[in-house]
């Protein structure tokens, strides 16, 4: 299936490769505005184990919302794309090449916790569909396709 001006995208050690760097910059920035957060909040003083748990806990919390949004927000608007798969020239697309809704991007960011706790069976299926699609694109009727130059 060719949609207009982009091609189905299914060179998938350069995608897998663009999603690690997605993930770690992700990590980096919510690490950096962790420390940030953590000194403004707390002074860096020394504080109870009970304080460093509930400490702990916002962080992790902070990280999974920030990545929610993240995916989800970027995925859902004109530019269809996270920042590195923009720099490849990939993008999230529905069926007929246009901009996901949010909730269509809040269905793929969920359904990518089921390819992943299929041992990414979901993820491996795209190789074996016409259409290139991991269970969590079928699940959200989404394409990633590359444009063409």
């Amino acid at each position: 299936m060719v949609l207009l001006g982009t091609i189905i995208f299914n060179d998938y050690s350069i995608y897998f490769f663009i999603s690690l760097i997605d993930w770690v910059s992700l990590y980096i920035t919510t690490g950096i505005f962790g420390i940030i957060l953590n000194s403004y909040f707390f002074g860096g003083f020394f504080i109870p184990l009970l304080f460093e748990s509930i400490k702990f806990l916002t962080f992790i919390l902070f990280i999974t919302i920030l990545k929610w949004f993240y995916f989800t927000r970027l995925e859902s608007l004109p530019i269809k794309t996270t920042f590195w798969k923009k720099i490849m020239g990939i993008v999230v697309t529905d069926l007929n090449g246009n901009t996901i809704s949010f909730g269509r991007a809040n269905r793929r960011y969920f359904a990518k916790k089921i390819s992943l706790i299929t041992l990414l069976i979901g993820f491996i299926m795209a190789a074996f569909t016409k259409k290139k699609q991991g269970l969590h694109d079928r699940i959200a009727g989404t394409l990633v396709v590359k444009k063409k130059p």
